[in-house]
Parts: structure tokens; sequence; C-alpha cells
């Protein structure tokens, strides 16, 4: 009796035992199982119940793989009939169907008991619900990718190292750029793709900067990909942990190449500036009414007589400088110029520190806000010293030219002294012919008035022909300025010919004329192309004055070319030689003895004024061929 209370004892204890067990099992926060040697479920908690839904009876047996989802089923099962197979321990994820139809990630994991004999008795496992741990997971690989993706979107290749230096990682912007694997740039890989002129420059300095524990930045130039070396900007900061050791090292390389280039192509064209501001000495400049001079050039200083090592001057210290005669008609046309916001151009003198005065030329011109308020004039500043030197020697020479043409002209009337007074004295003596006539007919019993009309017609017109000779020696005689007029060429040559023609017909000279009637006007100054003819015509004649033999002719042609109106003064004459040819229209150089040499040096100046040529060529006739040409409707050059 006392054995049999003694059992249930013990059986009680046990059941209770096993009751605690059960609750403490179905308190655990998993899902708690056990299975057969075969695998076979046979036996979950109650959270697995709750889980899958499903009843005691319904835990028995594969039944619970159905839950599996279908892209874990295949891989989780097979890792579950592996363990069975080989007695090794189970860990394994998969997603799991909840009784709601909801699929969880859990993380299950399962170990055998064993006998004595070391025999599987049975299988016990927990099943963790890993979902938040997955969907943090998740997150933090889409945060990562992310960052990779702003990271490798950077324009520039970014990299980190470790606290001595070493690489640790780099972008695959590094591919792109070097043609180089990130790989091959981890460590100190990197340098393989650097100039090798630069490598240990730069190695060099970024050791610097790793010791001292400082920021770094150094420019260097790497290998592209397609084999160029082009310029790149390295630039690393240091992070540091809470004791301010330094644990890693961040940085970026970027290309500055286009830069570079342009920064050199900035310096070329400051170069170049500077070098035409010095050959031209021209200076640049900038100022602002309230803030005063902004910017002199190197050349401005070296114009304006200031020292650019003592800094940029004020207004006031230039101003003062300026010829103390200029700086009130200065300082007016500033004040205008601000108060009207308009450009200006003036013409001043500076006093140099030694004393010296220059002439500059000053162009401002008036930068305004979109306001239209005045901001600042910039501008430049000529030193036109020399300039203004050279015109007045230009002028002094234009007019010792216009005397030594003025009296050429006279020298050469004056050998036509007796042809003038010939060609005066036929229409003097034709007008006191007809004055006799008049007189006789008016004078008759029955006076003849229509026949002393026609006298007095004809003596009018020998008086006007008697006065167009005197008006062309007048001009060729008069030492005027160079007048600028349309002409009609062929008029102004029959003016010369007019005064010629008794000298031609002396000396035994058939005048040959040929005159274009399609002759265009030309422009310049009738007395000055007149003289040219005069000088050829005359040239001509005595050419061939000494002539005892052959005819004497002279051809006087007018043609219209490309060029423009070509005149061709041809003689019959003994020609040119070859070394007075190349000679003929320099100065002072003559073939005559009592001649100055410059009448073909003035004509060929004054050809060439008027934006001709003059040439001389000996004819194949086997005399002398003068043409000159010019541009129809040319107008004088400044010289």
């Amino acid at each position: 009796m006392v054995e049999l209370q003694g059992h249930k004892q013990a059986e009680a204890a046990a059941n209770k035992a096993e009751s605690e067990l059960r609750e403490i099992v179905d308190a655990l926060p998993a899902l708690a199982w056990t299975s057969s040697p075969d695998g076979a479920a046979t036996f979950g908690n109650r959270h697995w119940s709750e889980y899958f839904g499903l009843s005691v009876e319904k835990i028995h047996g594969w039944d619970w793989t159905r839950t599996v989802h279908p892209d874990d089923a295949e891989p989780f099962i097979g890792k579950w009939r592996a363990s069975l197979a080989t007695c090794e321990p189970l860990e394994g994820e998969a997603r799991f169907r909840r009784a709601d139809g909801q699929y969880r990630w859990f993380l299950i994991r399962g170990v055998p008991r064993r006998d004595e004999q070391g025999k599987i008795l049975n299988w016990y496992g927990v099943g963790t619900d890993i979902e938040d741990r997955k969907r943090a997971e998740e997150a933090a690989r889409r945060r990562e990718s992310e960052l990779r993706e702003h990271i490798e979107a950077i324009p520039a290749v970014t990299w980190s190292a470790g606290p001595g230096g070493s690489r640790t990682f780099i972008s695959k912007n590094w591919t792109e750029f070097t043609g180089l694997s990130p790989e091959n740039a981890l460590g100190f890989g990197w340098l393989t793709a650097v100039y090798p002129e630069d490598a240990e420059r730069h190695l060099s300095r970024w050791q610097e900067a790793i010791e001292a524990g400082v920021p770094f930045e150094g420019e260097v130039r790497v290998r592209h990909a397609d084999g160029e070396c082009r310029w790149v900007l390295a630039r690393a900061v240091p992070l540091r942990d809470e004791t301010g050791k330094i644990v890693k090292w961040y940085g970026t390389s970027v290309d500055i190449e286009n830069q570079k280039r342009a920064e050199q192509k900035l310096r070329d064209s400051e170069f170049y500036l500077a070098e035409a501001q010095s050959l031209t000495q021209t200076g640049s400049w900038a100022w602002n009414m309230e803030a005063d001079i902004r910017y002199w050039s190197e050349e401005c200083y070296r114009v304006l007589g200031f020292d650019s090592r003592d800094g940029l001057p004020s207004f006031d210290a230039f101003f003062q400088r300026i010829y103390t005669d200029d700086q009130a008609a200065f300082a007016e046309l500033i004040d205008k110029a601000i108060h009207e916001k308009s450009a200006w151009e003036a013409d001043y003198r500076i006093v140099h520190p030694d004393g010296k005065v220059r002439d500059i030329r000053a162009i401002g011109h008036p930068i305004l806000s979109r306001t239209r308020d005045l901001i600042e004039f910039v501008g430049t500043v000529m030193d036109v010293t020399e300039r203004k030197l050279a015109e007045q020697e230009r002028e002094r020479l234009r007019k010792l030219e216009a005397e030594l043409a003025h009296a050429n002209r006279l020298a050469t009337i004056g050998q036509l002294t007796a042809s003038i007074a010939h060609e005066l004295k036929q229409p003097l003596t034709a007008v006191a012919m007809y004055g006799r006539a008049t007189l006789r007919w008016l004078t008759r019993a029955i006076p003849e008035i229509d026949e002393a009309k026609r006298c007095v017609e004809l003596a009018i017109a020998e008086a006007y022909r008697a006065s167009r000779i005197m008006d062309g020696l007048r001009d060729l005689t008069r030492k005027n300025a160079i007048r600028k007029q349309a002409f009609d060429l062929n008029e102004a040559i029959l003016g010369v010919t007019a005064l010629t023609d008794s000298e031609a017909l002396k000396n035994g000279i058939t005048v040959r004329m040929q005159l274009s009637s399609h002759l265009p006007r030309v422009e310049g100054d009738m007395v000055q192309l007149q003289q040219v003819m005069l000088n050829l015509i005359v040239n001509a004649r005595q050419a061939m004055s000494n002539l005892r033999d052959g005819v004497r002719e002279l051809h006087i042609s007018t043609d219209s070319i490309q060029e423009g109106a070509c005149v061709r003064v041809l003689d019959s004459g003994p020609g040119l030689s070859p070394e007075n040819l190349g000679r003929l229209f320099e100065p002072f150089y003559t073939t005559k003895p009592d001649a100055m040499g410059m009448g073909l040096s003035i004509c060929r100046s004054i050809i060439e004024a008027h934006g001709g040529r003059l040439a001389a060529t000996v004819h194949a006739s086997g005399g002398a061929l003068f043409q000159f040409t010019i541009p129809i409707g040319n107008a004088l050059t400044s010289e």
C-alpha cells in the first residue's frame, strides 16, 4: 500500500514538472518544436500553434512544410533534410506563412538529442522571428546602395584610406578615369597611374599630411584611360574617434585639366595683352567714383609715370600729375561724363616725376547696372607723344613736299614761257583783229550790224580761250592746299596740252591724242594730277628734242581698266637705259645736268597719295612709256 502511494506521488510530481515545463515552453517568445529522427514534427508550443493556426493534431508530420514561402521552400527543406542525413545541427532562414496569410522571416535552429549509444532519439528546435531584423537589413542595404549610387554619381573619384594612408576604398569612377580596376588601386596601387615625374613629390606630400594629421590638398598628373595625362586635384580630410585618434581618411580626386588649360590660356592672354599694351604704349584701367581707382594695368602705371610697387594711386594723386593747363578741361569732361553716364575721350598732358611731359590719349566707357545706375568707368590710356611728334614731322615734310612740288611746277612752266606766250598771243591777236573788223563794219555808210555782231562773238570766244589758258596757268602756279573733287580727267589733260602745243610744234613733235569717251570721273586734286601730266609731257619733249633722225611723236591716251582710270604717255625718243630705269623715281636722281631730280619723285608721291601707281617701261618701239592709274572715285589718302 505504501509502495503504491509512493508511485502515485512520483507520477504526480512528474506530471507537475511536465506541466510546468510545457508552460515554460509555451511562454517562450519563439516557435519551439520537436520532431522525430526522420524529421516529422511531433510537437509545437502554443506560440507555434497560434502563429500557424494549426491544432495540436495537425502539428504532427510534414504538414508544416506547406507554410514555407515558395521561394524559400526548396533551399530550406533541402537544408533540413541535409541535417537529418548528416545529424548536424540545423540553422537556416526562411519565410513562414502566418495564420492571416502574411509571411515573416524566421531563424530556425535545431539540434538532435541522442541516447547513450549516440543514436538520435528526436530533434529539438526553435524558430525566432527575425522579420524586423530582415527589414532593418534591407533598409540598410537600400541606404548603402543609394549612398553608393550617390558616391558614384559624384563627378569625381571618391576614396577612403586607413590611418596610414593606404587606400581601403575607391569609387568606380577611378576605372572610368584611368582604365584600371578599383582593386588594383587599393593600398598604394593607385600610384601606378600617377605621372612618373609627379609620383615621388605627391606621395611625399601625402605622407607629410598623414604624419601631421592635417587635411591634404595637392595637384598631380594622372594617366587617363586614353593615355593622356590630365591634371587632378586631390583633397583628403581625417576622421577621428572620440579620443582624437585618426581612424580613417576620406578624399576626392577631381579632374581639373580643363581648368588648368583655361588658367594657362588666361595667363597667355594676360601675357599677350601686357605685351600688346607695352608695344602700343596702351594701359587699361577701372575707376569707381566712390571706391576710387580699382585697377591699373602694368602699362598704365608706366604710361602715367607711377610705380606699381607703391600700389594703386588715388584719383586725386593722378589728377595732380595732369599738366596744370589741362586740368580744368579734363575735370569738366569727367563731370559731364558722370552726369550723362556717357563714354568720353580726352587728350591731355601728364607730368612724370622726372619732369618730362607726355601726351596722353584716354578713352572711358561707363558700366551701368540693370537699373541704369553708373557703377564705374573702364578704359584705356595711350602715350601718343611719339605719334604727335611724328604727325608734326609728317606735316612739316608735307609742307616741304608741297613747296618742292610748287617749285617744280614753276620750273616746268618756266621752260614753257615762250609756248605760253605764243598760246596767249594767238587769242589776243584774234581779239584785236576781230575788234578792228567790227569797227570797219560799223563805220560803213550803211553799218553791217550782223557782221559786226559775228565779229564780236568771235572776239568773245577768243577772250574766253585766253582766260582758260590764264586760269590753268594760275592754278599750276598757285600754292593751294590739296582740294579733293570729282573731275573729268580727259578735260584736265586737254588743259595741260593747251599749254604745251606750241612748244611741241616748235620742236617738230606730233601730238596724238586717244582719250576714252567712256572714262569715268575721278576724285582727287586736279591741279596735282595736271602737274604730273605736265612733267611727263615736258620730259617726253626733252627726250625727243635731240633726235636727228626719225619721227618725233608723242602719244597720250586714257582708258578705263579694272584698277581705275589709266593714263599713258609714250614718246618716240631714245628710251630708258636699265641702270636709269631702276632709279628713275628716286629723289634728286637725274640724267640732266641742269635738273633737280625731283620731278618724277614728286609725280610718284602725288599718284600714290591718290591711291594709284606710276611706272615707267621701255616700249617695244624704243621709246619711253610712262603710265599711271587712278582708282575711280578714289579719295586722297591722309599722306
